[in-house]
């Protein structure tokens, strides 16, 4: 039968997650400025290599944000567990703090694909924020 739904014969997923993780106890840990384009390159690479769809990347000296794009069978946790492990382990093996490690929790809220743009925005200018902020 022909009809709207013939496109249903393939997965499309349109699920957009605005994570957002903090370092152990909110420490500015990740005030040096060598780590912003070295972290964001890493965060990037590590992703593409995991299957894991990051839109937006940035931080902030005690928290990250990141816009993914779910796809079929990824869920948040394991995303998470993924980025949160890697880049402690990361951070550490290049020595940028003495000691590195982030809370145990993360934020995750779904956007909807009308946000994005906006989402991208607050992501991308974490720095103007916080400064707007003092």
């Amino acid at each position: 039968m022909k009809g709207s739904f013939d496109w249903m014969g393939q997965s499309r997923v349109l699920i957009y997650i605005h994570l957002t993780w903090t370092t152990k106890y909110r420490y500015p840990l990740l005030e040096d400025p060598r780590l912003k384009p070295q972290l964001g390159n890493f965060i990037r690479e590590y992703a593409i290599e995991k299957g894991i769809n990051v839109i937006a990347f940035n931080f902030y000296k005690d928290h990250c944000h990141c816009l993914v794009r779910l796809h079929a069978i990824q869920n948040i946790a394991f995303i998470m567990q993924l980025l949160k492990g890697a880049s402690s382990s990361w951070i550490r093996k290049n020595q940028f703090v003495e000691y590195f490690a982030w809370q145990d929790g993360y934020s995750a809220e779904s956007i909807r694909y009308t946000e994005l743009k906006k989402v991208i925005r607050y992501i991308i200018n974490q720095e103007a924020h916080h400064t707007a902020l003092k």
